[in-house]
């Protein structure tokens, strides 16, 4: 059983997986392009002349799968909820390492009553031995809906976490902006400050809430969205070379990170299925294998954005705007415009340049300014 891969690669005079580990000693900053701080990036130029994003190839297994599916008549099965969320519980089924602690991203979404649902159901069905070590975290600014869903399932209290619950909304994510730690957030440039598929659990990690990250199998119900909403529209071909272009990509992740949603056996029968029935089928799929949830309010991102978890509060950006202007890269670019809102833009594209910069100077790089003939 296989699942639908993501991530980049990096060449320069070597070629990487990693972004830092393709960089040369000697390193050329271009200037400042803000087609790179776009939520999808066309581009396989990086910030340094020296080094290039490998541009996507398509794999063999997306090949063969679109070719399958294009040879397929789409059905208009009534059952396909139901058909749909038995082929994700057996990815996760088929993927869960016991011996593991399993760490769930969570939040009010419909993907996630999804998979917390599916998890409880294989744990009726295989026992505590098989189910191990868990926590469902939210970490969105959600929490009122997450224990309400918590709670429903039947999922005991030390199973679930409410990050920073009794922070204020705007200093909820200082500890997702600390100047030092971007570098290991991302691998590469990003200007979305926060990734929620790292910052919070590194945070827990520290407070000895979650363990070391090779103990670690972290489930996550990205890519059910993006999945639904191509299928409705394009093909799986469309997808894979459409997702590899998303900032996403540079996310670092937690521990051994699965995607239940990208398997892709799952992903065969979300194509196959009748296009019209599909934009919304996370909604459709939870309404249907768990009803007992529908009432439970899902938070948009607008909603988030009215309690105030996407702006960084006053004394914060001071402490990050000093960062930065007394950084190498800040005190050459201090002509910049601050933007305390958490969305991709320049100025934390620019913070986090900044940051890239500063790390790989400590490691011994040796950056030069682009100079124009």
């Amino acid at each position: 059983m296989e699942f639908f891969k993501t991530g980049n690669k990096y060449q320069s005079d070597k070629k990487s997986g990693h972004f830092y580990k393709a960089c040369p000693e000697r390193l050329t900053l271009l200037p400042f392009d803000s087609k790179l701080m776009r939520g999808q990036v066309y581009i396989d130029k990086t910030p340094f002349k020296e080094v290039m994003r490998v541009p996507y190839k398509e794999s063999p297994e997306v090949t063969e799968l679109h070719n399958e599916l294009e040879s397929c008549k789409k059905s208009d099965s009534f059952d396909f909820a139901d058909a749909l969320f038995n082929a994700l519980m057996d990815s996760i089924e088929f993927s869960w390492k016991p011996e593991k602690f399993h760490l769930i991203g969570h939040s009010s979404g419909y993907d996630s009553r999804i998979i917390s649902h599916a998890i409880m159901l294989l744990a009726k069905k295989n026992g505590k031995e098989w189910l191990g070590e868990i926590l469902f975290v939210e970490n969105h600014g959600e929490c009122d809906s997450f224990k309400e869903i918590m709670k429903i399932q039947g999922w005991d209290k030390s199973q679930y976490f409410s990050y920073n619950e009794q922070v204020k909304p705007e200093l909820f994510h200082a500890g997702s902006l600390v100047f030092s730690d971007f570098h290991k957030k991302f691998n590469g440039i990003g200007s979305y400050p926060v990734n929620p598929f790292y910052d919070a659990f590194a945070r827990m990690q520290q407070r000895d809430i979650l363990p070391k990250s090779d103990e670690i199998q972290y489930y996550t119900g990205y890519g059910s969205e993006g999945i639904t909403f191509q299928s409705a529209n394009h093909s799986l071909r469309y997808y894979a070379e459409w997702h590899s272009n998303l900032q996403l990509n540079f996310f670092n992740t937690i521990g051994e990170t699965i995607y239940p949603f990208w398997n892709f056996n799952f992903m065969k029968m979300v194509f196959y299925y009748s296009k019209t029935r599909l934009s919304r089928a996370s909604e459709l799929i939870s309404k249907t294998v768990s009803p007992e949830l529908n009432h439970i309010f899902k938070y948009r991102t607008g909603d988030v954005v009215d309690k105030g978890y996407r702006h960084i509060g006053s004394s914060v950006m001071d402490e990050i705007w000093n960062s930065y202007i007394n950084s190498w890269y800040g005190k050459r670019n201090s002509n910049i415009k601050v933007d305390n809102f958490v969305n991709y833009c320049n100025w934390w594209g620019h913070y986090c340049l900044a940051s890239m910069c500063e790390y790989l100077i400590s490691k011994g790089h040796k950056i030069s300014m682009y100079e124009y003939d």
